[in-house]
């Protein structure tokens, strides 16, 4: 008799212990999407002046490369955004920046 309740407890048992490596697996994050600041303004790296008209790509949340506007190879994916204007991918429909603020 004590047999019959063992047998159904240990298949439970086994079952679990075959999930576990499934349930403790690490969660890969996404990757970002790389994201290119167009037309910036960048401060020089000897920390003097002002760069205007830059560009920064900024790929895997760090910033992978600088340079003059329209210069760097830019990622087919690659989201463009007009810090100091409008977000230069925006649609109406999804972005807030795609239509100016109400006047004050």
């Amino acid at each position: 008799m004590a047999m019959k309740g063992l047998v159904p407890r240990l298949a439970l048992l086994v079952l679990l212990l075959a999930s576990m490596p499934a349930l403790t697996a690490p969660v890969t994050p996404p990757v970002p999407t790389p994201l290119l600041l167009t037309g910036a303004r960048v401060l020089d790296p000897a920390g003097d002046r002002l760069l205007e008209g830059r560009d920064v790509l900024i790929e895997n949340g760090r910033i992978a490369a600088v340079g003059p506007t329209g210069t760097l190879p830019v990622p087919a994916e690659t989201r463009k955004v007009d810090p100091l204007g409008a977000d230069a991918d925006s649609r109406p429909d999804r972005d807030a920046f795609a239509s100016p603020p109400a006047p004050l």
